[in-house]
């Protein structure tokens, strides 16, 4: 497993566990900011989960969303934290983290896309 893939896989599995902290009042304070910036969104844009899941608890995680919530509405909502299209490859250093962050967690346009830095 290539090192990009190893970090973006560990961001699903904490932006998950932090979810499921939140949900069930527990902190979150030990996770990395990009989870914490993570939840946040989510969380603002959905402020009714009742109930979250990862790809991982899946037979085949490569073929299901990072995260799928469960609205208290019962509707679910399918989350792909990291989203390129084709064999694009983002480069987190060249981004420039703070101008990165503002630009897409803080536009309501892309409420169906999360792209997180990994």
């Amino acid at each position: 497993m290539n090192q990009s893939r190893k970090i973006g896989d560990e961001h699903v599995i904490n932006v998950f566990n932090a979810l499921k902290n939140l949900l069930t009042g527990k902190p979150i304070q030990e996770f990395p900011d990009t989870t914490k910036e993570t939840v946040e969104y989510i969380m603002k844009l959905y402020p009714d989960i009742k109930g979250v899941h990862n790809k991982f608890e899946t037979e085949k995680p490569d073929f299901h969303p990072d995260l799928c919530l469960l609205l208290k509405s019962d509707k679910q909502i399918k989350i792909n934290l990291f989203y390129t299209k084709g064999n694009a490859v983002i480069q987190p250093k060249n981004l420039g983290a703070k101008s990165f962050l503002a630009k897409y967690f803080y536009q309501t346009n892309y409420k169906n896309v999360l792209i997180t830095i990994l």
